[in-house]
């Protein structure tokens, strides 16, 4: 066995050392390099860790930012939802509370269903107090020619005979000669909404006014004085005014002589009212406007002979009937345009009782047809008329008119016939009656045809006519003594017949100017002095002569020959 020196083996050892440097060996063993590499994968998984733990986190609040913003703005956006169903809710509910006649009344000048010719006439007659109101320069009248004078002349044959015509002239203040316009029409024909307006068209602010519910006298002075003479200072309005007043033939007749003295009123006078310590008033220098529907009640007597007058007639149905298929098309009610006609002809072409119908169609159902038209009574307005239409519809016949809303259906059932006229004898009894019955004015009626009847155009060459026309009269005059001193109002009913017949014996087609009734008055006046001065003569007798004489004696027996003693007639001598 040989053993090795230990010498020897460190040299061999060393030598190995420096080759194996030489040779680029591994310095460090390989257990201690895995341990290394043990510790530095440790250490950046743990690195990595931290970082993964602060992303997670981070990501947490992110989220819970994001979380707690999305609620918010998901509560907002409900919030504003809510809000949004409120208004629509409220404005739903507005609409349906809203009367169809506010929500689509005309809002501009062309929106208007009356004439054009009215319309024109009182924006025209607005136009003149611009020279007041608005201080334009007064223009210098033009000389008219021939061919303009000719012209005038065939426009003043074919206009109403009730209708006036605007005056150009301005008096000595650059006012109109016409201090005030009266419209005058019977109910909803839209008679104030013009005035509302041509009004605001011109230029002017509003004030209304309804005459029948400020009855006093100085409310009504007051509302004039402060609408036509002062300015407002709260309003941020600076148009001048224009009064409007409503129903003015409701007013009393004291307040109608408020509005005449206003409008009358002068520069002397204004003078002389400054001097005094209460001041009485100024001169008028704002436009009235006034509405009416009954232009013939005595209080506005004075006042329509200083008014530009303005009588509305009925609208025409085609123009209502396509007014309406706008409101129904837009209100979602199915109907066709025969049935707007038939109710436009049976409200008598009244747009507020038409409106107010469809409104009341539409709160029930969702369709109208004609047979519901025709079926229904809501769309009959009161047809209370004034007294000289109802003498008009007792003189003047009417042209036939065809049933032109007749249904299949009804054709198919045989109720109605194609050719069946709306103005039959029967149908004219039964419209004539219930005209008499609804306007209230009897005996006021029968003066009226009293008065005019022997002016009538009637075939009656052996005055058969005429003998039963007195014999009504006579029975008229019968009934009114009777009601009157028995007190028995349940005859006064018949009295409604009187015009019906003369409707049959004076009806024409050819129209003639129809008189207000005066010669009842007169001869009531003559017969209240006759009978003042047969009690002056019967007291002054002595009372031997008294007892044996009474009215009737003195009346037949001793008037007649005493007025010719007293008064005889005398013949002039001849020369």
């Amino acid at each position: 066995m040989k053993l090795w020196d230990e010498e020897v083996l460190e040299a061999e050892y060393s030598c190995i050392s420096t080759d194996a440097r030489s040779a680029m060996l591994l310095t460090t063993p390989v257990t201690v390099l895995k341990e290394l590499l043990e510790d530095e994968k440790s250490r950046k998984l743990y690195q990595e860790s931290e970082e993964l733990h602060d992303k997670i986190h981070s990501i947490i609040d992110t989220n819970s930012e994001t979380d707690s913003s999305h609620v918010t703005r998901t509560e907002n956006r409900e919030v504003e939802m809510m809000n949004d169903t409120n208004k629509e809710v409220e404005q739903l509910t507005d609409d349906l509370k809203m009367l169809w006649v506010e929500k689509y009344a005309p809002k501009k000048y062309t929106e208007l269903l009356s004439e054009e010719g009215i319309n024109r006439s009182l924006l025209h007659w607005l136009k003149l107090w611009d020279y007041v109101v608005f201080g334009k320069n007064v223009p210098k009248p033009a000389k008219k020619s021939a061919t303009f004078k000719k012209a005038s002349e065939k426009d003043e044959k074919f206009k109403k005979k009730s209708q006036t015509g605007v005056t150009e002239e301005l008096d000595k203040h650059n006012r109109p000669e016409q201090k005030i316009a009266l419209l005058c029409g019977p109910p909803g024909l839209g008679k104030t909404t013009l005035a509302h307006i041509v009004a605001t068209h011109a230029g002017y602010n509003v004030v209304e006014m309804n005459a029948s519910d400020d009855r006093s006298v100085e409310v009504f002075k007051n509302k004039i004085e402060s609408a036509t003479q002062m300015k407002s200072v709260i309003d941020a309005d600076p148009r001048p005014n224009c009064l409007i007043i409503d129903e003015i033939d409701g007013a009393p007749a004291p307040a109608i002589n408020v509005l005449l003295n206003t409008i009358k009123m002068t520069d002397n006078e204004t003078e002389a009212a400054g001097k005094k310590k209460k001041k009485q008033g100024h001169i008028l220098l704002r436009p009235i406007i006034c509405v009416c529907n009954d232009q013939y009640v005595p209080a506005l007597r004075q006042l329509r002979q200083m008014a530009l007058i303005l009588n509305f007639s009925h609208t025409e149905s085609c123009r209502l009937a396509s007014r309406l298929q706008e409101v129904v098309r837009e209100e979602m009610l199915k109907t066709d345009l025969n049935a707007l006609l038939a109710l436009c002809q049976k409200t008598d072409n009244d747009i507020r009782s038409c409106l107010n119908t469809l409104q009341f169609v539409r709160q029930r159902q969702k369709e109208l047809t004609l047979q519901d038209v025709q079926s229904m009574s809501v769309g009959q307005k009161d047809t209370q008329k004034s007294l000289f239409s109802v003498w008009q519809e007792v003189f003047i016949m009417q042209k036939a008119k065809k049933n032109r809303f007749v249904s299949i259906h009804d054709l198919a059932d045989e109720k109605q016939e194609l050719n069946q006229s709306t103005f039959s004898p029967s149908a004219r009894f039964q419209h004539m009656l219930h005209l008499c019955q609804s306007a209230g004015e009897t005996e006021r009626i029968i003066q009226g045809l009293h008065e005019n009847y022997l002016e009538a155009k009637s075939k009656d060459p052996h005055l058969t006519g005429l003998n039963l026309a007195n014999e009504w009269l006579c029975y008229a005059d019968i009934c009114s003594h009777f009601i009157a001193k028995s007190q028995d109002y349940s005859v006064m009913k018949f009295s409604s017949f009187v015009p019906i017949v003369f409707h049959f014996l004076y009806a024409s087609y050819s129209p003639f100017r129809i008189q207000f009734p005066h010669s009842q008055f007169e001869a009531s006046q003559k017969l209240m002095k006759s009978v003042n001065l047969l009690k002056t003569l019967f007291e002054d007798m002595p009372p031997i002569t008294r007892k044996f004489n009474n009215h009737q004696s003195i009346v037949l027996d001793l008037l007649s020959p005493l007025l010719d003693i007293l008064q005889p007639t005398l013949r002039p001598p001849e020369t």
